[in-house]
């Protein structure tokens, strides 16, 4: 069911919004593919990646790339999944 949710989120409100996520590898994404591979414990290193890595020094710890529209894109360590 939440994978359902996320699917819906991509598909319907992400491709509508201002893509806040500053890591290259999209949070929702991210949050899918932990959660389908290691069940609840991915859901734990999603909250571990939304409110804890994505703060205002996150800037300061992960080397980043800039993507063809200009802005910047963490790198985490997952772009791998994409």
């Amino acid at each position: 069911m939440l994978l359902g949710w996320i699917g819906y989120y991509q598909r319907h409100i992400a491709v509508n919004s201002v893509q806040r996520c500053p890591f290259a590898l999209s949070c929702s994404r991210y949050a899918q593919d932990r959660i389908g591979r290691l069940g609840l414990y991915g859901v734990l290193l999603f909250i571990d990646r939304y409110f804890y890595r994505e703060t205002v020094f996150a800037r300061q710890t992960y080397p980043y790339t800039v993507r063809p529209d200009g802005t910047m894109a963490l790198d985490d360590g997952y772009l791998e999944l994409e």
